[in-house]
């Protein structure tokens, strides 16, 4: 059976947090004293609690604690050797590297604990399957389980590329000459015929313009546009993204023009990016490395609460745990819904916009995506807390 997780990257890091609970497990109950010690402990405490209330029930608390512990959570455990993501399983591409290189070095036949590794494998599956059917009433290019956060991620790309200078300096510099010798007094000539024009609109390259030109300057733009073009091409910079823009279906037949038009005002405004959204880019890329780590403590602080329970036999203890597993549990949950509650606001932005570039140059609905990221975990804690709060008692307090 496989370790579920969202991508290879939170998979890798919980089947490492996974090989590490069954090491420590080993550690601490066979190589080491740890384990005898706290059951030594565990039985003065509890017969001297049972001999000062005259009340056997902590003596059989410790009993029961310890053979459950035991033979249920400590001995029994399992090979597993086909470790896979939701991303690899819903046919999820471009897979960085790095993340694939991660997951095959922490995914090799290794020992884990078994019903550990069974409880977080049955919540992931649990939680994959519900996102599941809603990626179903979604376009294949926009399933989160297949790319996570994938659209979001590529409209920051776009956006920084599109606020970056040219990198043909010859190029840019052609373009510069040309928008200062030709492109301006023409954009003046059509100005004083409609003062209402809107200026972003009136690239360069606008027919309103193009027909404003000489032949020889129709001819030099038409020299410039094909060298833009060829940019639109270069994997290093466009090419990927572009190929991923024209298959979400929403820029019609026209995405060349579009892209074209945004970098040539871009260069003419001298639009700078703004931090806030360098800072949103951050998020959704990190937030596999946070669900990693998340499941990696959940997992690898698991042997050293079993040590605790046989040695202070609390529920309050326990059902911590159980909280904290719910709520880093959940955070696949929490992420899949600020993903849909952001395209419902890309299809407003789309309806509402009059921009053309409101996708690459105007993510809003990206920004808010990073923005609930943060926040929706933050109100699930609150949430699951309260709720174990108004029933949370000690095991069996004396």
């Amino acid at each position: 059976m496989d370790i579920f997780g969202l991508t290879p990257i939170d998979s890798a890091l919980s089947a490492w947090g996974l090989i590490c609970s069954q090491k420590l497990t080993e550690f601490f109950f066979s190589q080491s004293h740890l384990g005898i010690t706290a059951f030594a402990i565990g039985f003065v405490w509890s017969v001297w609690e049972s001999s000062r209330e005259a009340n056997f029930k902590y003596f059989a608390i410790f009993i029961v604690l310890s053979l459950v512990g035991i033979f249920l959570f400590i001995l029994p455990q399992r090979q597993e050797t086909n470790i896979k993501s939701a991303m690899e399983a819903h046919g999820g591409g471009n897979i960085n590297p790095t993340a694939q290189s991660l997951k095959d070095s922490q995914t090799h036949d290794n020992s884990m604990p078994l019903v550990l590794s069974f409880i977080g494998q049955m919540a992931d599956m649990v939680n994959m399957g519900a996102i599941s059917i809603l990626d179903n009433t979604l376009s294949n290019s926009a399933h989160f389980l297949s790319n996570p956060f994938g659209l979001q991620k590529l409209s920051f790309q776009a956006y920084q590329l599109t606020h970056s200078p040219i990198a043909d300096a010859s190029l840019k510099q052609d373009l510069d000459d040309f928008i200062y010798a030709h492109y301006l007094p023409s954009l003046n000539m059509y100005l004083n015929k409609a003062q209402a024009a809107d200026l972003h609109t009136l690239w360069p390259g606008d027919a309103r313009i193009t027909r404003l030109y000489s032949s020889n300057q129709r001819s030099q733009w038409d020299d410039l546009k094909n060298g833009l073009s060829n940019l639109l091409q270069d994997p290093q910079s466009w090419g990927k993204i572009r190929s991923s823009l024209s298959q979400t279906n929403i820029f019609g037949n026209n995405l060349d023009n579009q892209i074209i038009a945004s970098v040539v005002n871009a260069q003419l405004y001298h639009s700078k990016s703004h931090s806030w959204w360098n800072w949103a880019s951050i998020v959704p890329t990190s937030f596999p490395y946070i669900l990693g780590w998340g499941n990696f403590c959940l997992y690898v602080g698991f042997p050293p609460l079993m040590l605790s329970l046989i040695i202070v036999r609390r529920m309050t203890l326990f059902l911590k745990y159980v909280e904290i597993f719910i709520w880093v549990k959940s955070w696949t949950i929490t992420a899949a819904i600020s993903y849909y509650i952001s395209l419902m606001a890309a299809r407003i932005q789309a309806q509402t916009s009059t921009q053309y570039n409101w996708f690459w140059d105007y993510p809003y609905y990206a920004l808010l995506a990073s923005m609930l990221l943060c926040l929706m975990p933050i109100l699930t804690l609150v949430g699951i807390h309260q709720g174990f709060s108004n029933d949370q008692q000690p095991f069996l307090k004396p």
